[in-house]
């Protein structure tokens, strides 16, 4: 669930954007907290029980920092194609996938 303030709007209305590009920027300032991780120290004895809980408890970590990051790349509204975009949202507008909200709409070029 992703919820935040649009803070950045990175397309001017009718503006033209290539696939990919980064149309809405949400402020999801929790949860980078949240996801802001540092390298820990896993001291391994030399049981085959200890190596074991400290593998157990780095790949623990690893999957909780990659969960984390796709999560916060939900904070930003991406083009999914190269298009003419009409901006429908207003920074500073509360966004949440509880009640979702329409934030542009892309009409694709014409191949």
């Amino acid at each position: 669930m992703t919820l935040g303030v649009a803070q950045t709007v990175n397309v001017a209305d009718g503006g033209h954007v290539e696939a990919g590009h980064v149309l809405i920027g949400l402020d999801c300032g929790p949860l980078a907290k949240d996801i802001d991780v540092r390298p820990a120290s896993f001291e391994a004895g030399s049981r085959a029980e200890d190596v074991a809980e400290a593998k157990a408890k780095r790949d623990q970590a690893a999957s909780f920092l990659e969960e984390g990051k796709a999560e916060f790349d939900q904070c930003t509204v991406r083009a999914p194609a190269a298009g003419t975009v009409k901006v429908l949202v207003t920074l500073g507008q509360y966004v949440s996938t509880f009640a979702p909200t329409t934030l542009v709409q892309l009409k694709p070029d014409v191949k």
